[in-house]
């Protein structure tokens, strides 16, 4: 069998899959996990840019004709946005000090290890695996993804931010493409009373161990979500946009957005912006638990 043949019937084995998981809804899938270039796993800290905001006082233009006023405009503008991005650039920097405590865990930890430990932490049917950047996938389908994690100021919570595209087999352009969110849930230590140094030794036990674990767990949840929402759609079309409240760290935060899906201690919102957040909810009783 020549090259180009095998090439033709991958496509269109790839069309055929699609087209039956487009008519038959969420069918089992065969995955492959492509590990990104970058070699790790990007950490940063989390951090408002609300502070870069530059006011919005009025400034007179002294310019002698409106070709000079515009020029004058606009050069304010310029410089504006430039001190506005140093402001940020600044603030970002001083949000990663919180890292600082965990620097030897996370200089070793790759995007290769992450997926490695998250696949097998997945709810998703079909199989799964991981592959490299210039693997071939055969006939699975592939994802890639761009995950970036951010830790909160008081240390107890991650949030990762994970850009993700789905390609179904033998093709090319992407079926499927989503920003996927997962917020953890706080970490649960002495550390609620102000104690800094429990929260980093809860991360730090046995050599960093659950920070490595609950980088997996979310990263495992948003591949979930991406394969099941690149199979069923959304599931929120009729329901009504609302504010949502949810624990960021120790903070309190609120998001208007759109149910998806709630189970156990966990909800699924469609935000304004098009995005996917998976966040802790609270858990009343049994009740609330009897879907999950």
């Amino acid at each position: 069998m020549t090259a180009a043949l095998r090439c033709t019937l991958a496509l269109a084995a790839g069309l055929l899959l699609a087209g039956l998981a487009s008519a038959q809804g969420a069918v089992e899938r065969n995955w492959a996990v492509k590990t990104p270039t970058v070699e790790n796993v990007v950490f940063r800290g989390v951090v408002s840019h609300d502070a870069a905001g530059m006011g919005t006082g009025s400034m007179l233009y002294p310019a002698p004709n409106a070709a000079g006023l515009l020029a004058a405009i606009l050069t304010h503008g310029l410089l504006n946005e430039s001190a506005k991005q140093a402001q940020k650039t600044k603030l970002q920097a001083d949000a990663d000090t919180v890292l600082m405590p965990f620097a030897t865990v996370l200089s070793g930890f790759t995007n290769a290890q992450l997926i490695r430990s998250a696949l097998p932490r997945q709810r998703a049917a079909g199989t799964r695996r991981a592959i490299t950047a210039d693997e071939g996938p055969g006939l699975d389908w592939v994802v890639e993804t761009a995950p970036v994690f951010s830790m909160t100021r008081d240390q107890r919570a991650l949030v990762l931010d994970n850009a993700v595209r789905i390609y179904a087999p033998a093709t090319a352009d992407a079926a499927y493409a989503q920003t996927i969110r997962v917020v953890s849930a706080p970490l649960a230590t002495a550390g609620e009373a102000g104690d800094g140094t429990a929260v980093e030794q809860a991360w730090l036990a046995g050599e960093g161990r659950r920070l490595l674990d609950e980088s997996a767990a979310l990263f495992a949840e948003s591949l979930d979500v991406a394969m099941a929402n690149s199979q069923q759609g959304t599931g929120a079309a009729e329901s009504p946009h609302r504010t949502f409240r949810y624990p960021e760290g120790g903070v309190e935060k609120m998001e208007r957005a759109q149910l998806v899906e709630a189970r156990c201690g966990r909800a699924l919102l469609r935000t304004l912006r098009g995005w996917l957040m998976s966040v802790p909810v609270k858990v009343d009783g049994e009740a609330a638990c009897s879907g999950g």
